[in-house]
């Protein structure tokens, strides 16, 4: 989970912090408005993946990428994404829609690096491709203080590509203010 740092009430700035020197990250959350009862947000991005890969390029333990010298090296990435998000809330749920679009300039990441995982893939083709949208639906119920329910779906779209589809359902309970116990699955489809 990201490491969440409010700026003030309507802006916050989150990172990953067991992987930001192997991949530096960082997001910006600013809350603008509410209309008619929707909360409108705006999430913008940047990832600098490029360290992250070359530890997988090898060959041996470890080794996800070919150490292969017909396929190259891994070039520098710069990954700049932005979101606007719309939230509405009810009594004891709440419904976010968003619709966002990802950029990596110059990105020209060999086809042969990327992992044919489904949950990997929609995010690495980006590093080829140089470009991809996003949207998706999430619902957030709490049950009570304790328990809680988060269900999505987000759908990836790619240049040359078809449609790559996610879902994911998580119930979570509160142990303590800073630990939950989280069970749940994820569901992928792409190809």
């Amino acid at each position: 989970q990201p490491r969440v740092y409010g700026i003030n009430n309507n802006m916050e700035v989150s990172t990953h912090p067991l992987i930001f020197f192997i991949k530096p990250n960082v997001r910006l959350k600013k809350f603008h408005r509410e209309i008619n009862g929707f909360g409108l947000v705006s999430r913008y991005s940047f990832d600098y993946p490029t360290l992250f890969l070359k530890l997988l390029h090898r060959d041996g333990i470890g080794g996800f990428l070919a150490d292969d010298p017909d396929v190259g090296e891994v070039p520098q990435l710069f990954v700049f994404q932005g979101e606007c998000l719309a939230t509405k809330r009810f009594s004891g749920y709440s419904l976010t829609g968003k619709l966002g679009m990802s950029i990596c300039p110059g990105c020209n990441l060999d086809s042969r690096h990327l992992i044919d995982y489904d949950l990997a893939y929609p995010r690495m083709a980006l590093y080829h491709y140089g470009m991809g949208g996003n949207m998706g639906l999430d619902w957030d119920y709490i049950h009570s203080e304790k328990v809680f329910l988060k269900a999505d779906v987000d759908m990836f779209f790619l240049p040359k590509e078809k449609m790559f589809l996610e879902h994911k359902l998580l119930l979570s309970y509160n142990l303590t203010k800073k630990y939950i116990l989280s069970i749940g699955y994820k569901y992928s489809y792409g190809y």
